[in-house]
């Protein structure tokens, strides 16, 4: 991976995380949001889970570990 990549990566999930954050700060934590009628708390572990292994790929990434060119 491009070092360019594997920063994006990183910024990328902790922008994640910190969505996943606003969505357990909101008021009703438990009701459905949006078209999929999903709670908040659903979303958010979605996302922290997402940011998670985004930013773990995106260090991988910088550290050079996986196929060397």
């Amino acid at each position: 991976m491009r070092r360019s990549g594997a920063i994006f990566m990183v910024v990328f999930g902790v922008i994640l995380l910190g969505v996943a954050a606003g969505f357990m700060l909101t008021n009703e934590p438990l009701e459905p949001i949006g078209r999929s009628g999903l709670p908040a708390v659903v979303l958010a572990v979605f996302s922290a889970i997402t940011g998670m292994a985004a930013i773990v790929y995106g260090i991988r990434g910088l550290r050079g570990s996986g196929s060397a060119r």
